[in-house]
This record gives structure tokens, sequence and C-alpha cells, in this order.
């Protein structure tokens, strides 16, 4: 191997070719990151949560997601990142939601679709998914991406358009906050057992009951 490499051609990279070679590899890079950080931090939390126990809040920073949180007072809220175009994380997403809204019927929950892709994910169409899914999914569409961007930065994640096509990249986490609108769990999309996600919940919520 090393012989071959040394006889190797060199490779020269025209500026263009190399912003478009440094822009992808940030992207991989970011997805990397994104989908090992929940699982170490999984792997290493003691807390007894399926989840990773979050100890941060993203209110205040993002008017416009502050004004849709607080439609739902006295709710715990599950709340994601998506577009309609994605093809595998988003809809396993969804049917964890939907699995989970069954599980939880008897709890004050609700469940926020933010659209990472507001120029293709048009009001008509995220209406009528809500509308599939049922009246305790709101499904969001910012301005711009610029704006979905911000929501998720807000929450410690990141949404980037790919170098190649119209598609996103993102993280796919799922976000478990409470009435006060802190992030109390994280999920990420690997973590969709519905009994240990449940289990969760009912455990947070006898802490926030607890006033702890």
């Amino acid at each position: 191997m090393l012989i071959q490499s040394a006889l190797a051609p060199t490779v020269h990279i025209a500026p263009k070719n190399a912003s478009t070679l440094i822009a992808t590899l940030l992207i991989l890079f970011s997805l990397v990151l994104a989908f090992s950080l929940p699982w170490l931090f999984w792997l290493n939390q003691k807390s007894g949560f399926y989840g990773l126990e979050s100890n941060f809040s993203a209110s205040g920073k993002v008017p416009w997601l502050d004004a849709v949180l607080a439609e739902a007072p006295n709710h715990h809220q599950y709340l994601m990142f998506g577009f309609l175009n994605c093809t595998d994380t988003c809809p396993a997403q969804l049917t964890t939601l939907m699995a989970l809204e069954q599980e939880l019927q008897e709890h004050k929950v609700r469940f926020v679709y933010v659209s990472i892709d507001p120029a293709r994910d048009t009001d008509e169409a995220l209406t009528y998914v809500g509308s599939q899914l049922g009246p305790n999914f709101r499904m969001v569409r910012p301005e711009s991406l610029a704006q979905a961007q911000k929501a998720t930065n807000a929450f410690r994640d990141f949404a980037a358009r790919n170098a190649h096509n119209e598609d996103l990249q993102h993280s796919g986490r799922l976000y478990l906050l409470s009435p006060y609108r802190d992030i109390r769990l994280v999920y990420s999309p690997q973590q969709n057992d519905i009994i240990r996600l449940s289990e969760d919940f009912r455990t947070l919520t006898a802490i926030t009951r607890g006033g702890k």
C-alpha cells in the first residue's frame, strides 16, 4: 500500500473543486459528530434515563419558536427538526412519535415538527401531513433556511444543505421539553424503543410534578 501510494500521480485540485471538497468534508464531519456524540454521552451517563439527560434551555433564543411552544402551556413537548422530502430519518422518527402518542394518551403531551426546508415544505403540504398525524402534532414552517438553522443552533443541533443537490443534512435527534420549555432529554434516531421512551416520559413527569 505504501509503495502504491508513493507511485500515485499528484492530483491538482482546482480552486472551485477545492471549495466543494472542503464543504463536503465539513458536512461529513458534522454528520459523524452529530450521530456519534449522542451515543458517546448515552454510554457515559448514569442517570437511569434511556435518553441523554440535558440541563440546557433554548428558550429566549428564537422568538418565533418560543411562541409556538407557548401554545401548549402545562404540556411536555417532543420536538424534532426534519423535512418532507427526507426518505429515511424523518419518516422513521414520525412513526416513532405516532406510536408514542398512542402510548401516552392519558398525558398532556404535544409533538412539534419544525421544517428545515421551508422552500419546499409549503404550508399546504405541512398542513396536510399534520392532518394525517392528528391534532397533537404541530407542524412549523420557518420563514427561511437561515431561520431554521437559528432554531437548530439554539438546540445545539445543525441543518446544512448538501453541496451536490437540494437535500439537507441533519441529525434527526428528538428533544423532550418540560412544561417550562427547558430541554430535559435528547434521543438519537436509533433510540426508538417505544416502551423505554414512554418510561422516560412517565419518570420525567413524576419528577416535574415533584418540583425537581
